[in-house]
């Protein structure tokens, strides 16, 4: 009995390729049914288009960042919170539809324009990021792009060539007066707070 339904739905592929039209409702839902091994069988004579090529042909950028970052269960809660800014500023100019393999090099620079001038969604009275946060989001979209393209979902990465190395913002440094901490020291409500304001000030350790 499979072998009579195999041969009456690959005789029905046969005839629709030749005169290039969709097989019927009957044959795509056996098709559809198939295990990957029988699938790939027909795929490999050229009969159906292979599911891996399916997927790689209509994966959108809404899918596969949320398949990715789904996946990363092997990092902290904080990375995962990076990776998630790291996808809303994505989708927040391309939207989530769009088709993931369609992102140019050049969509990718005027993304990264738009997020150092425009890609502030937290502050209400700027509208421009830091220099920092723009190379941190750049690097988290390289990074997603890098494993697409490990996958096949891509041809290029087209975040590549962008800057994404954090720098130090010498604008915001400021030196703080011994002063300040020993008056900050002297109001300390314990001796914790004090030991840490000390530590910072005068150990240069970084306290959170």
């Amino acid at each position: 009995a499979k072998a009579e339904e195999w041969k009456t739905h690959v005789e029905h592929l046969l005839d629709v390729a030749s005169r290039d039209e969709p097989p019927h409702k009957a044959t795509a839902a056996w098709i559809s049914r198939l295990k990957d091994k029988e699938h790939r069988k027909l795929s490999g004579v050229g009969l159906v288009d292979s599911r891996a090529e399916r997927v790689r042909q209509t994966m959108t950028l809404g899918a596969w960042l949320d398949t990715y970052i789904a996946e990363r269960v092997d990092v902290k809660e904080s990375t995962r919170k990076t990776y998630e800014k790291g996808r809303d500023s994505l989708i927040a100019y391309f939207g989530r539809s769009k088709p993931l393999r369609s992102i140019t090099p050049e969509d990718a620079k005027k993304w990264r324009i738009w997020l150092s001038t425009q890609g502030n969604r937290r502050d209400k009275n700027r509208a421009d990021l830091g220099d920092a946060t723009v190379r941190r989001r750049t690097g988290k979209a390289k990074q997603f792009f890098a494993e697409a393209l490990e996958r096949g979902l891509v041809d290029t990465n087209p975040f590549a060539k962008l800057q994404s190395h954090v720098t130090a913002n010498t604008a915001r440094q400021f030196f703080v007066p011994a002063q300040w901490i020993e008056s900050c020291i002297m109001h300390a409500p314990d001796a914790g707070w004090r030991t840490i304001l000390a530590l910072a000030r005068y150990g240069g350790l970084r306290c959170p």
